[in-house]
């Protein structure tokens, strides 16, 4: 872990609490972030035994989850480079007291946050949304700029709103005169948002909010 090198990842060692295992190494500088290193349930084998499994604890029972993690990441993104893939596993680590300034990122290792960061600003998706960072009208748990890219949900007057929401914030709005009419524009014009729908007027939308 004292290795100067940009390529590595130093792992400490940390119990089923969250806490920093008592024999775990750490520093501000050179160990990177936690992973579960105490009584993990791993294979083992001896010369003229037989493999079993047993409770085993250390940094090297640590860092295969760190591994893991990389491993995962590489196989959906085969095109990132080694620092692409260390700045994501830094980046989404989940914050621990216990790690907060003897590891560089104060955090443990999280699989679900570096697989589940769609708009990669580095920050895990469920996190963005009780942040307040992303929305998510549709409350599918995904921030809602990642519906919109994926194509899950249209964005036809592209305001950064799923179509599907609009109505939730009040149908008539002033930039555009009636959301139901521009909705029903792009799906005319297949999901393209037409700038003429912009000109609907006569608008007979729900009193959902105020109007223009």
């Amino acid at each position: 872990a004292s290795y100067d090198l940009s390529n590595i990842i130093a792992v400490a060692a940390i119990n089923n609490d969250d806490l920093l295992a008592s024999f775990s190494n750490y520093g501000a500088i050179r160990v990177d972030l936690g992973a579960p290193g105490e009584l993990i349930r791993s294979t083992h084998t001896r010369d003229g035994e037989t493999p079993t499994y047993l409770w085993l604890s250390g940094t090297s029972m640590a860092a295969p989850h760190v591994t893991g993690v990389v491993a995962l990441l590489i196989s959906l993104n085969p095109h990132w480079g080694w620092q692409t893939v260390k700045d994501r596993v830094l980046q989404t680590a989940r914050p621990v007291p216990a790690l907060a300034g003897i590891t560089v990122t104060g955090g443990v290792v999280n699989a679900y946050g570096a697989i589940n960061d769609c708009n990669q600003n580095g920050i895990p998706d469920p996190q963005d949304i009780s942040g307040g960072t992303s929305a998510d009208c549709n409350q599918n748990h995904l921030p809602d700029e990642c519906d919109i890219a994926s194509g899950r949900s249209a964005d036809c007057d592209s305001d950064g709103i799923p179509e599907e929401c609009e109505t939730l914030r009040g149908c008539c709005l002033a930039e555009v005169y009636c959301e139901l009419r521009t909705e029903a524009c792009c799906e005319l014009d297949v999901g393209i948002f037409k700038p003429s729908c912009k000109q609907c007027l006569d608008c007979n939308c729900p009193v959902l909010g105020p109007q223009p």
